[in-house]
């Protein structure tokens, strides 16, 4: 809600946090700036990750939890605990993607360069790409648009095109998901229906059928590998060139 009122109308909503969200951020400031001081943190782990705290600093946080907190059955809710364990290995989910990216692009110099980030296709660096074209809004007055901007893996986008191709209007992406889910589990609802629908691919279709067919069973098998000498794998959607190693395979040992 408070990115559509900041992209769509330019309300900025400020996030609130709990008291002890507060008074967490608040001990582990002290922490970090006692470290920095030290000369016990690099520039960009200062700037960016703030986390980087030896095992004495580990030590000072948790005898800080024993005496403040004398262990009580509430342990959890303290933000003592939370300091510490935050200290320990913080996540590194938005904040490291986020935070790191402005220091990067000034640091190289880039701020105001991108033309575009070319990255693999983990929600991760959706993340990131959001968080650039935040800053260089907000920060550099820069439109940078985080889905035209963002070329994705030549990898994927190609094995997109060969299931396309490969589908066309016979199956849809969620069938193929709603079948990988069934292969895993091992429990297939409709097995007619499905290899109905399977066999419309083509010769494709008919080799699947038959490689779930075998595996379908413990003594189907067993007796197969006895006689190939292994199993034929079997096509995901999730795994590339999967197709293409079925399709090897079987004719290897036709």
């Amino acid at each position: 809600m408070r990115s559509h009122l900041k992209s769509r109308h330019e309300i900025t909503i400020e996030p609130t946090r709990s008291a002890i969200q507060e008074e967490v951020n608040k001990q582990l400031e002290q922490l970090y700036l006692q470290a920095e001081t030290s000369n016990q943190t690099e520039e960009v782990d200062t700037r960016v990750l703030r986390k980087v705290l030896d095992s004495d600093r580990i030590h000072e946080a948790f005898v800080s939890l024993l005496v403040t907190a004398n262990l009580p059955f509430r342990l959890v809710e303290l933000p003592q605990f939370h300091a510490y364990n935050q200290c320990l290995n913080p996540e590194a989910a938005g904040f490291v993607t986020t935070s790191h990216s402005h220091v990067a692009t000034k640091d190289y110099g880039i701020v105001r360069n991108i033309g575009a980030i070319v990255a693999d296709n983990a929600t991760t660096n959706d993340t990131l790409c959001r968080a650039i074209s935040k800053y260089l809004r907000e920060e550099e007055q820069v439109d940078w648009d985080p889905v035209f901007q963002r070329v994705r893996c030549i990898g994927h986008i190609i094995n997109l095109a060969v299931q396309d191709f490969l589908f066309q209007d016979i199956i849809n992406m969620q069938q193929l998901a709603a079948y990988d889910e069934e292969d895993e589990r091992g429990n297939v609802e409709d097995e007619a229906g499905r290899r109905s629908t399977v066999r419309g691919i083509g010769s494709l279709g008919k080799l699947h059928n038959i490689v779930t067919f075998i595996r379908g069973s413990p003594g189907r098998t067993k007796r197969f590998k006895k006689v190939a000498g292994r199993m034929i794998p079997l096509d995901n959607r999730t795994r590339w060139n999967s197709w293409y190693t079925m399709v090897q395979v079987a004719l290897d040992h036709e």
